[in-house]
């Protein structure tokens, strides 16, 4: 419902350029989302939209990597593959600094 809605979600106008950009120049989409808790950064709508759009590609970049184990980066790849298994999204984990 409306309240699960993130705060830019609520926006139309938000809603409206992103969009327009998204359907005008993108070839493809990258959300970047914190791997501590990556579902407070995806707006489910936006991304199975763009998606399922067969035309463009769909990335999800799990940030900080470096800060968490890496069972649990492991976990949430897993887990976002599985729940959208259905699109044509591909997911990285992305590591700023290098683990000694």
């Amino acid at each position: 419902g409306f309240d699960s809605l993130l705060p830019f979600e609520k926006n139309l106008e938000v809603w409206r350029q992103l969009w327009r950009t998204f359907e005008q120049w993108s070839d493809l989409a990258v959300i970047v989302a914190d791997v501590r808790c990556p579902l407070l950064y995806l707006p489910e709508s936006f991304v199975r939209e763009c998606a399922s759009n067969s035309e463009r590609g769909f990335v999800i970049v799990l940030s900080k990597c470096d800060l968490v184990p890496s069972e649990c980066v492991s976990a949430w790849q897993q887990y976002l593959k599985h729940h959208y298994e259905d699109e044509c999204v591909a997911i990285l984990p992305f590591v700023a600094n290098e683990r000694t």
